[in-house]
């Protein structure tokens, strides 16, 4: 409480100290749920943004939406102030940000962004070789992405030297394919 109520933490954080209250369990916890409330609610504005994408970004189970919806029991008062908070706090970063900012592009891999050339279980398109980029699909990811300045690391809001942000999502029916890939 005292390093909330003097401003020592971070975006970043936060973000850990809810992650490590979500892995303890919160659901059935009221104490905890309380503690990631007053937490969620300390941040404001862009640094909010960054303290969802933070949430969403570890790629594990944990994230916003079962903090949201799973962690939190439905309908409670502590679920509603937090959405409330997550509404009010959308308007303030679309605000500045000229209403462009917190754009999420969710993008299919196969038939997509590249050509599957009609192999199942893949895709059926055979327009174009097999894993050729779709003509102009990174230009219009480019363009929908447009909130992220892709040269400026996000260190204003997160404290973090060199990370830059991308509102680009990729998912798949065969996550695991393109993991293997990813980590292989």
């Amino acid at each position: 409480d005292v390093a909330l109520d003097q401003k020592l933490l971070s975006p970043l954080t936060k973000a850990i100290l809810v992650n490590a209250l979500q892995v303890r369990g919160l659901r059935f916890n009221k104490l905890s749920q309380q503690a990631v409330l007053r937490i969620m609610q300390s941040v404001r504005g862009t640094d909010f943004t960054a303290l969802k994408n933070l949430l969403d970004g570890s790629g594990g189970y944990q994230n916003l939406y079962k903090l949201l919806y799973v962690d939190l029991i439905s309908g409670s008062p502590l679920q509603r102030r937090l959405l409330k908070h997550i509404e009010d706090q959308g308007r303030v970063a679309r605000a500045s940000g000229g209403g462009r900012l917190g754009i999420k592009v969710l993008s299919d891999v196969d038939d997509t962004l590249y050509c599957s050339g009609g192999s199942f279980p893949a895709g059926c398109d055979r327009r174009f070789p097999k894993h050729m980029v779709y003509p102009g699909c990174l230009s219009l990811f480019r363009i929908l992405d447009a909130s992220a300045d892709h040269q400026k690391p996000l260190q204003d809001s997160l404290d973090l030297r060199g990370v830059v942000s991308c509102n680009l999502i990729f998912l798949s029916a065969r996550p695991h394919i393109y993991k293997d890939v990813a980590e292989g």
